[in-house]
């Protein structure tokens, strides 16, 4: 079992801010100030100078929270995640398995009023811009942002599910997941974070569907909501943004 992100003290990191707070998240150092009739969102280095400041309007109120993994390193432009698992999993014909992942996220910091929510700064955990990989070949393969399950750093937790529907033995190293569907939600008393679970329906040997299942992460967990930009995309491609991968490429 992988164990669930945990922030030091058992306190999470993750909630709304609170006028004149100051947070460490994960290496980076955000605070919340008043301004005349404003609120001011800073993020700051290592030597205090401002990354990124945004002024707010009265009533907006700000949100820092793991979010599924597509902001960086392309600012939303990538539509799959590729994971790379710790040690192979085998399931024998006609059965079916689950087995507890890690999945990492991006930081999201959200502006949110009147039941909208805006991205207004993204980060990595760790300050460590993540990677990108080609599942496939190179002409027609997938552009994903990529994941080692065995890299150290900050990951939410999600529950596989492996079903054989081959007539051969499946041997899986990696998996691909959609970028439509994949939720995250985090525990403000524990510090948990937990991700959509997964679902892998086996062909054969070399290939396999996938995709994300509801969510039922447990008492005291809060969803991330959808920022508006990522909403307005999804409504405007619509199939374009897959709910579902084919691993035609191996498994």
């Amino acid at each position: 079992m992988v164990e669930r992100t945990v922030s030091p003290r058992g306190e999470s990191v993750f909630g709304f801010l609170s006028e004149g707070s100051r947070k460490n998240v994960y290496g980076s150092n955000i605070e919340l100030s008043a301004a005349d009739d404003s609120l001011v969102y800073e993020r700051l280095d290592d030597s205090g100078n401002v990354v990124t400041r945004v002024t707010l309007a009265p009533g907006v109120r700000v949100m820092v929270a793991p979010y599924p993994p597509f902001l960086l390193p392309l600012q939303g432009r990538l539509n799959c995640l590729y994971m790379r698992l710790r040690s192979p999993v085998v399931v024998p014909p006609g059965d079916s398995f689950s087995i507890e992942l890690k999945v990492p996220f991006d930081i999201a910091v959200i502006a949110s009023s009147k039941g909208r929510h805006t991205l207004i700064d993204f980060f990595p955990p760790g300050g460590v811009v993540p990677k990108m990989a080609v599942y496939g070949s190179n002409v027609e393969g997938l552009l994903c942002r990529f994941w080692r399950e065995e890299w150290q750093g900050p990951a939410a937790s999600a529950r596989l599910t492996i079903v054989n529907n081959a007539d051969v033995q499946a041997t899986v190293s990696r998996v691909v997941l959609p970028r439509r569907g994949l939720s995250m939600f985090y525990n403000p008393v524990t510090g948990g974070i937990v991700a959509s679970p997964i679902r892998m329906s086996v062909r054969d040997i070399d290939s396999a569907d996938v995709w994300l299942e509801e969510a039922e992460p447990g008492e005291g967990f809060i969803e991330v909501p959808l920022v508006e930009r990522d909403r307005r995309l999804f409504e405007a491609l619509g199939p374009l943004v897959p709910g579902r991968i084919a691993m035609i490429w191996g498994i």
